[in-house]
């Protein structure tokens, strides 16, 4: 009978080549981890430090845009807007009621005067000429020039036709002689509704005579005598 074959090999020398797979399964993987690592420490000390984060944007509006809001109209209690208030228009002077027609008014150049209710005069130019003898009886020489207004502030016309003016000067009032030259512009014989109409005039007036010339101004047989007095140009 044969003797039986016997071999000198081990369960374990038999198992070899299996663990020596997974090892290196095991290896292969922990390389790759370790690969891994020294990549991603790589890409770390590349990226730039301490980058501020930015700041989140605001959506509110702007200091200066609600510095200065749009104003809008007051609403009254109906619920319409408010009228911006209107600039207040002086009154016309008013004449003094006790005057009539055998009164004089005194005042200054400076002033405008009321006759009436709705009409009022006032001198807007004094100023010193040589004077020129256009007709019989006048004589040339130093002169004033007199600009008058006639200021109707009344819806109707206003008639001018009875207009008379005069000139005197000096304390004792001496009478100014009228020159009719072409210089001058007799007021028109009426002025109409919320209009001005304008008369020029000049007089002998020596410049020795100067320091007080009065011009009256008559206007009807029902209105008070109207006095500018005061100091002329030389």
């Amino acid at each position: 009978m044969r003797e039986p074959v016997t071999t000198d090999e081990t369960p374990e020398q038999s198992t070899d080549p299996g663990r020596r797979r997974t090892w290196l399964i095991v290896g292969i993987l922990a390389g790759l981890v370790i690969l891994g690592l020294v990549v991603l420490g790589i890409w770390a000390a590349t990226q730039p430090q301490g980058s501020p984060t930015p700041a989140p944007t605001s959506s509110r509006p702007s200091a200066s845009a609600s510095a200065s809001p749009t104003p809008t109209p007051t609403a009254s209690p109906s619920g319409e807007p408010t009228p911006a208030p209107t600039e207040t228009v002086p009154a016309a002077p008013v004449p003094d009621p006790a005057l009539d027609s055998a009164d004089e008014v005194d005042t200054s150049y400076e002033v405008q005067q009321p006759v009436t209710e709705g009409l009022a005069i006032r001198v807007s130019s004094v100023q010193a000429v040589q004077g020129t003898a256009d007709e019989p009886g006048e004589i040339a020489g130093p002169s004033l020039q007199f600009t008058i207004d006639f200021v109707n502030s009344t819806g109707e016309t206003v008639s001018l036709r009875d207009v008379a003016i005069n000139v005197d000067y000096g304390q004792d009032r001496t009478p100014a002689l009228e020159l009719r030259e072409d210089a001058t512009s007799p007021v028109p014989g009426e002025v109409g509704p919320n209009s001005t109409v304008s008369g020029t005039y000049v007089f002998n007036v020596p410049t020795d005579g100067r320091d007080i010339v009065r011009l009256t101004v008559f206007t009807t047989v029902d209105d008070p005598v109207i006095a500018f007095s005061g100091p002329a140009p030389r």
